[in-house]
């Protein structure tokens, strides 16, 4: 049997006779392509006078390519695919699912574009109160967050970055257990006295550490004589942990400090990434300086710098991994809120496959589903 060039079903008729004796039957067979679907995502602005074609890659079935184009003025847009990324993530560890649940708090609206309109506030809700409830089946009894379900060991990075999230949730008006918060709020402190970790090292200890103070910050529980400790010894700290002991600093209040930490950090270069951890990245680094700017300094020259970089860094429209998207959707979910185009005026059109050309302007989100070679 050969296939053919089309996913669908396929009829396929079976006879037989041996003497006096025959018989037929029908079956459906599936055809399917031999590797899974893929998708290919991309953002960006035209220039006036400018024009792009969007066309598959060779060896794609030209029947079966779907796209997916949209026109707005929201620089927003650009996130869709990393939000999409996350949601549709099959796994959920500690990490992932604060991830997946974490820039809704902030960007429920880009949710509701970026799946055709079928995410409102209230699916939001849901999705993010579902996200709360998986992660508070990982609590232990000392108020830490194992990384898994079922195991019995806080992960002392993964409670901070859980903590955090529920800490945001419930001041973007979720309903979070008051007493599963302040048993969290409780672990962290109990984490900033306890010796290093057996089998970590005194760098990843200060990061955990560092992170934990912000989180403390954030919820109005600072840890005053850490982060003045952290200060000391800033030149024998990991850029993440002086990042973070700058921006606890900012939460509370002193920019005084905080500003020349700030500053001496500088861009994040490339460096590797770490597979576990603390789970530091350049991305990630780039995403909270940019962040830490945005509430102090929106017009610092680091800012559009810190942009660049991380428009730089997405690959096919998501950046590396699940914590990475969530920080830098975050970030930059921030910055396009300070930069709101309100004012901005743009015209264009797009020719279809069947040779029609439709005009769109910045009056209205417009969006072309259609498959075409």
């Amino acid at each position: 049997m050969v296939a053919g060039n089309l996913p669908g079903k396929a009829l396929c008729t079976v006879s037989c006779e041996a003497e006096s004796v025959r018989f037929s039957d029908t079956i459906e067979i599936a055809v399917r392509p031999p590797v899974a679907a893929e998708v290919i995502a991309d953002s960006g602005a035209l220039a006036p006078g400018k024009s792009v074609e969007i066309r598959a890659p060779a060896n794609w079935l030209p029947e079966s390519v779907l796209r997916h184009v949209q026109g707005s003025k929201e620089p927003t847009l650009e996130l869709g695919h990393g939000l999409q990324y996350l949601m549709r993530y099959p796994y959920g560890c500690i990490e992932q699912t604060t991830s997946g649940a974490f820039p809704l708090l902030y960007l429920p609206d880009l949710a509701n574009r970026t799946f055709d309109k079928s995410m409102g506030r209230e699916n939001v809700r849901d999705y993010v109160m579902s996200g709360v409830w998986r992660i508070l089946s990982m609590q232990q009894p000392n108020g830490g967050f194992s990384y898994w379900p079922g195991y019995n060991m806080p992960c002392p990075w993964g409670t901070s970055y859980a903590t955090h999230f529920l800490v945001e949730a419930k001041k973007a008006g979720y309903e979070i257990p008051q007493g599963c918060l302040e048993r969290a709020l409780k672990a962290l402190r109990d984490g900033l006295e306890a010796g290093p970790n057996a089998n970590s090292n005194v760098d990843l200890n200060y990061d955990e550490r560092a992170y934990a103070c912000y989180v403390l910050a954030i919820a109005g529980e600072p840890e005053h004589a850490w982060q003045a400790r952290m200060l000391e010894l800033k030149d024998k700290l990991s850029y993440y942990a002086r990042l973070m002991n700058a921006s606890a600093l900012l939460v509370q209040g002193e920019p005084k400090r905080a500003v020349p930490l700030l500053k001496e950090l500088g861009l994040p270069g490339g460096g590797e990434r770490d597979q576990g951890g603390c789970f530091n990245s350049s991305n990630r680094n780039a995403a909270l300086l940019l962040s830490a700017w945005l509430d102090i300094d929106p017009q610092n020259d680091d800012v559009m710098k810190l942009v660049k970089f991380l428009g730089r860094a997405k690959i096919n429209g998501y950046w590396g991994t699940t914590q990475d998207n969530a920080m830098v959707l975050l970030a930059l979910g921030k910055y396009a809120q300070r930069v709101k185009r309100d004012s901005l005026v743009f015209n264009g059109s797009i020719t279809l496959p069947d040779g029609t050309t439709e005009a769109f302007d910045q009056s209205t989100e417009r969006t072309w589903r259609t498959f075409w070679a």
